[in-house]
């Protein structure tokens, strides 16, 4: 598996255990994965810290900097890094500059948001299938009919009242419940639980929001609607 590592002072950073966000791979062994190996080869006195970091990826792993659809002047994009944002974003201002200028520049139709390279339609397939899977093979999983049984430091998708669809209710380890709708809010995919972070993501497009549906990552910018927390 790949592993990343860094050194920040007397602090080790260990990356690694990659997924995409709503994966069912999500869960607290990704990390355990990592303490181990970092316990492997180094002296570790203690974990400090857990986190997981978005890096949006372009179907041909190019980035994308440009207008942000055909015929755009106003909104500009500069995406898709790949983990290499100290760099590209220095080539994609230079770029930017250069459009809104109006002056030519040989980098701008590789790079373009619109672009289509044909030997990468099958790739843009795949994602557009995993879109529709994603966005209705969730409605037609059955949800919990109650919360009562949900274990602390877990969640369940439950049953919301009539015509509110269903939600996605959170036991905390004081035993309290947080209840959200699951509808995302950027363009209503439903969400699936992130059993490494407690978090609500989105596979389709990557938000993600906290038990009590703060916005924790976009592109959502509004929160999710908290529901009641009926335990029968």
């Amino acid at each position: 598996p790949t592993r990343s590592i860094r050194s920040y002072g007397e602090q080790l950073i260990v990356g690694g255990e990659g997924h995409s966000v709503g994966a069912d791979q999500a869960t607290s062994e990704r990390f355990e994965e990592l303490v181990d190996f970092a316990r492997r080869y180094w002296s570790v006195d203690e974990i400090t810290y857990r986190w997981s970091a978005q890096d949006s990826t372009h179907y041909d792993q190019l980035p994308v900097v440009g207008p942000y659809h055909p015929g755009a002047t106003r909104l500009w994009v500069a995406a898709g890094f790949m983990k290499w944002g100290f760099a590209s974003a220095t080539f994609a201002a230079q770029l930017l500059t250069d459009r809104i200028n109006g002056r030519p520049n040989e980098d701008a139709d590789v790079f373009s948001p619109s672009r289509i390279a044909v030997r990468s339609l099958p790739d843009v397939g795949k994602l557009g299938l995993k879109f529709t899977v994603d966005f209705a093979g969730d409605r037609l999983r059955r949800p919990e009919s109650s919360a009562g049984d949900i274990p602390a430091g877990q969640a369940r998708v439950v049953a919301d009242r009539p015509g509110r669809g269903r939600k996605g209710v959170y036991r905390d380890d004081t035993g309290q419940l947080h209840a959200v709708s699951l509808r995302c809010p950027h363009m209503g995919c439903l969400l699936r639980f992130n059993a490494a972070e407690h978090s609500w993501d989105c596979p389709c497009h990557g938000s993600r929001f906290d038990v009590d549906g703060a916005v924790l990552e976009g592109p959502a910018t509004t929160g999710l609607r908290q529901r009641d927390t009926d335990e029968t």
